[in-house]
Parts: structure tokens; sequence; C-alpha cells
């Protein structure tokens, strides 16, 4: 599989970010398709700045996403994924779900 840097540069510094996000299964989609990446952002209507988010991992919003779902007939796990850091612990929710009152 491809393994991109899950990391952001903190803007001023040297110091890297991790995101935690990865867009290799969007480049896994489009190599197997082989649609370049200026076609998606093209023919699927995304803004320029798409090619240099995917690129460096960098979050992008909901309606870009869907659209390049659309635009490839996938779902949302076919384009990005979370993957956390080797040392990081899975944290719980602190969800309280309102009881029924009879």
């Amino acid at each position: 599989m491809i393994c991109f840097l899950l990391a952001a540069r903190q803007k001023g510094t040297d110091k890297m970010e991790y995101t935690g996000l990865t867009y290799d299964p969007l480049i896994i989609q489009l190599a197997k398709k082989r649609i370049p990446k200026e076609r998606l952002i093209d023919q699927a209507g995304l803004p320029r700045g798409t090619v240099a988010k995917i690129k460096n991992n960098k979050s992008m919003t909901l309606d870009s996403i869907a659209r390049i779902c659309r635009y490839l007939n996938c779902q949302i796990q076919d384009v990005v994924q979370y993957v956390p850091e080797p040392d990081e612990k899975p944290q719980q929710a602190n969800i309280e779900y309102p009881t029924r009152e009879e």
C-alpha cells in the first residue's frame, strides 16, 4: 500500500503535527481507474487547492469529499482513512443517553 507522511507542518515552524488522515484509498482508486488527479479536480468540480490537500494529507471539506465520491461512484472510506498514531490510546466517548420517562 502507498504510505504517505501523516503529518502537516505548523505554520511558521518546522514542527510536524500528526493529522491522522491519509488519502491513500483515494490514490489507490485513482490508480486503479487510471484517472489523473487533475482530471478528478476538473470533472468533479473541486477547488484547485485540492490536489495539494490530497498530496499533503490535509483536511478538506465534506463537500469536496462528497464530490469525489460522486465522481468515482464510491464510499467515503474509499477516499479517506483515519490512521491513529502507533502509541495513541483509543478514547471512549463520554455520552449520556436520555432515559425514557414514563
